[in-house]
């Protein structure tokens, strides 16, 4: 076996110098309505497994890009079923949206395994574990689990999260998992074109959550193979791409008494993400907290007509944490702060509001990288909550479907559909895009200077990330 080192000439590995493909800003999500989902109990009589009621909380898009799958009562989350994608209707009233038709009944999709998640003794006990993540990828439905609620009891007690089944919900004898580990929370795709430089095809994360220490204090990402899933006894292999763990609170501390924090509060949630293809944005969406934070008995107030069960900083808000896929492209290849990035403030250390910039020679890691950007994410109706997010992403046709878990009668999601503004290439606008060959030239731009070879103003051969592929 060969060990083949491979330098990816990327200008995503350098100070920013030059792009290589747009930062979407809050303008460029725009929300084109919401749909409904079919009411009552649906393809059996139980009233947990068989409704979208309290459901929705997970979605994902159909192999058909005309379906959606999506996770049934809180009470029954293992169970999924597929429904259609109806036109949205850009309305505050909901009995005016379209309703989607319901396309395969409701199935559990671990096939009973959820009660191997577990391997030592906890508190946890099976039905505690819940669907956190599903993506359909290379003819197969790709879930993760994780537990639920607050008798967890301790770090090590998830340890078998990962899975796999057919994408036909009701065929038995095709899960295969449970896999270790890491792979608890919403998924997502890797374009092709940065599987190399993230270290894998799909990904997944998770945080904040309650009993927050279990979690990242922030959005979180891990790169993994898809192929690997392959032997129940091999630990799958993850790279961390964004961590935010107790003892590194870059984006703020967990109970925060002073001003609202833009970035995190105790009462935040977030469940889903997407890689945005033909931009440099990575995209996560939850719920976050605007307000004080309080606990209990301390949330007082109109805001808090029945005491919560919880953490609160309310109003909440539907929000969306961006951030630049080039910063995680430096955390896998082990980049070296230089002087442009010190000086670009490009990565930092600390707590917020008290930042420092990452020195010059420190080696970037998940906790050191930020949200370029954070923004409110309008809605089409009611308002949001603790399970608000869970995106399903159609690449191909630009769509963003968001799921609103709670706010329709009987307590049944919305899904929100939004378009993506993403900038048409010119030969101008300092992007490698389109057909180019390099930045603003080759294809049908004009002739790079050197034929075949990529501006040499938008790269940095020393800052190149490395790999190693086997052969």
């Amino acid at each position: 076996m060969v060990r083949v080192l491979v330098i990816m000439l990327f200008c995503v590995s350098v100070a920013h110098t030059a792009k290589c493909a747009q930062l979407l800003q809050p303008g460029d999500i725009i929300n084109l309505g919401a749909f409904r989902l079919p009411q009552g109990t649906q393809g059996c009589g139980n009233e947990y497994q068989c409704t979208f009621s309290h459901g929705g909380k997970v979605i994902a898009l159909g192999n058909d890009r005309q379906s959606l799958y999506v996770s049934s009562h809180d009470w029954s989350d293992t169970y999924a079923a597929r429904v259609s994608i109806p036109n949205p209707v850009n309305t505050a009233i909901v009995e005016n949206m379209n309703t989607a038709i319901l396309i395969e009944a409701f199935a559990d999709i671990t096939e009973g395994h959820d009660e191997n998640v577990v391997e030592i003794s906890t508190n946890v006990t099976p039905g505690d574990t819940v669907i956190g993540g599903m993506i359909a990828y290379d003819g197969k439905l790709y879930g993760t689990l994780h537990i639920a609620f607050d008798n967890y009891s301790g770090a090590d007690a998830t340890v078998r999260t990962g899975f796999r089944h057919s994408l036909t919900l009701s065929e038995t004898g095709t899960f295969v998992g449970n896999f270790k580990q890491f792979l608890s929370g919403y998924l997502g795709k890797i374009p092709t074109s940065l599987q190399m430089v993230l270290g894998g095809d799909l990904y997944n994360g998770l945080g904040p959550l309650s009993i927050i220490t279990r979690a990242s204090m922030g959005p979180s990402m891990r790169s993994w193979v898809a192929d690997d899933m392959v032997d129940t006894s091999e630990i799958i292999t993850t790279h961390s791409l964004i961590s935010y763990p107790d003892g590194h609170r870059t984006l703020g501390e967990y109970a925060n008494t002073g001003p609202a924090n833009p970035y995190i509060s105790p009462a935040d949630r977030i469940w889903g993400t997407a890689i945005i293809d033909g931009t440099d944005t990575v995209i996560f969406v939850g719920m976050h907290g605007t307000g004080d934070w309080c606990y209990k008995s301390t949330c007082t107030g109109e805001l808090y007509p029945v005491e919560p069960s919880g953490n609160e900083a309310k109003p909440n808000i539907a929000q969306v944490w961006a951030y630049d896929i080039n910063d995680l492209i430096a955390v896998y290849s082990g980049h070296v702060v230089t002087a442009e990035d010190v000086s670009a403030g490009r990565f930092i250390s600390g707590s917020y509001p008290n930042n420092t910039v990452l020195s010059a020679g420190s080696t970037v890691m998940p906790y050191n990288v930020k949200p370029y950007a954070v923004w409110e994410l309008e809605v089409s109706a009611g308002w949001v909550n603790d399970k608000f997010g869970s995106i399903a992403y159609d690449s191909d046709g630009g769509l963003l479907y968001i799921s609103q878990p709670g706010v329709d009668n009987n307590a049944n999601p919305l899904i929100n559909v939004f378009t993506i503004n993403i900038a048409a290439p010119t030969c101008s606008d300092q992007v490698q895009n389109g057909d180019e060959t390099g930045v603003d030239c080759g294809g049908s731009c004009p002739a790079c200077s050197t034929p075949g070879t990529l501006q040499n103003k938008a790269f940095t051969f020393g800052t190149a990330p490395m790999n190693f592929i086997e052969e």
